[in-house]
């Protein structure tokens, strides 16, 4: 079991980000987004229309999803 204070690898966590953006745009789009098209995303890309195209309600659930699937809600962080 890796110790607690390891830190991942960083272009494994990029790129599993980068994945549940893509997810979260395929919802938002209703359409698939293409490894290919996800996987050329430069860490620059905007998000929002100049972008990817994600409004309010599109970045809340982006947002939504990379904190569920980090449990980052469990850390307490909000009471700060």
């Amino acid at each position: 079991m890796p110790s607690p204070t390891a830190r991942p690898d960083p272009d494994a966590l990029r790129r599993l980000v980068v994945a549940l953006i893509a997810q979260e745009l395929e919802k938002f789009r209703g359409t698939t987004v293409p490894a290919p098209e996800w996987q050329s995303w430069a860490d620059d890309t905007s998000l929002t229309a100049n972008g990817l195209g994600f409004d309010s309600l599109g970045l809340l659930q982006a947002a939504g999803r990379t904190n569920q699937f980090f449990q980052m809600h469990l850390v307490g962080i909000e009471d700060y």
